[in-house]
């Protein structure tokens, strides 16, 4: 006699209505990919981004010249390209590694007034004009 085994598979089911609880990594993420919150297939929209923001992209930096009021602070949108930002003189040091565009380079919180010059150190970008100057006021 032949015996027939039959599995049967019975998927999860939530009786949960709070899709917070299935996808709990959709909370407190954001679909904008230069928002600060920024999470890959997150279903919200709940995007927090820094209180100004610099586009880089081709050999620029945009606004080129900042001026903001100390504990404020700026986020670097690559648009496009390959680039960082790195101090080259100023109160602190700033340092974000380079990314590939279209994304979020990184943000910074100024905590120290005084005039922040900074560049793209990839390649030749900073001889070519990428090039920044933010000054913190007290």
């Amino acid at each position: 006699m032949k015996k027939i085994f039959i599995l049967i598979l019975i998927p999860f089911i939530s009786c949960d209505s709070d899709d917070s609880v299935l996808y709990s990594e959709n909370v407190n993420g954001c679909n904008d990919s230069f928002a600060l919150n920024y999470a890959q297939n997150s279903e919200n929209d709940l995007c927090e981004y820094a209180d100004y923001i610099v586009e880089a992209g081709s050999y620029y930096y945009s606004p080129q010249n900042l001026v903001i009021e100390l504990g404020e602070s700026v986020q670097w949108n690559n648009l496009s390209g390959y680039h960082d930002v790195v101090t080259i003189s100023g109160p602190a040091n700033i340092d974000l590694p380079p990314v590939s565009g279209p994304r979020l380079i990184g943000s910074f919180t100024f905590t120290v007034p005084g005039t922040y010059e900074y560049i793209c150190s990839i390649g030749s970008h900073s001889s070519q004009g990428m090039v920044g100057t933010i000054t913190v006021n007290n």
